[in-house]
């Protein structure tokens, strides 16, 4: 089965994620910070990336940036910030506002990993 990365700072998003792509078969990578997703990345060969890019730091769009040869969703609280503005254009469809359906998240990762859609234009 396919691994999946997913970071965000609030630990009961990435399990409500994580306990719902399980249930899908997938083997799901939870990590909190940006160091520790490009170590899980490399370290796991993830097909899929779930990031917030919200974060404390800021790092969720460097990640974006970092990962736009993969598959990659995103997800934030501020989707009518710069932020969100920025990752809606690059993302598309693929921006999820929280709260958001884990049933529909799982619908797009499965739509993600499955169309191998890659994200070239990231800032």
């Amino acid at each position: 089965m396919k691994n999946i990365l997913v970071v965000a700072e609030e630990r009961s998003i990435r399990q409500a994620i994580k306990f719902g792509l399980e249930d899908e078969g997938f083997i799901v990578i939870d990590v909190n910070d940006y160091e520790d997703a490009l170590s899980a990345f490399n370290a796991f060969k993830c097909a899929l990336v779930i990031s917030d890019i919200s974060d404390d730091k800021g790092n969720g769009m460097r990640l974006l940036n970092r990962f736009k040869d993969e598959p990659f969703l995103a997800m934030t609280t501020f989707p009518d910030s710069l932020l969100g503005k920025q990752a809606k254009s690059i993302l598309k469809d693929r921006l999820f506002e929280k709260p958001f359906s884990i049933k529909h998240l799982i619908s797009k990762v499965h739509e993600t990993i499955n169309s191998n859609y890659r994200y070239a234009n990231a800032i």
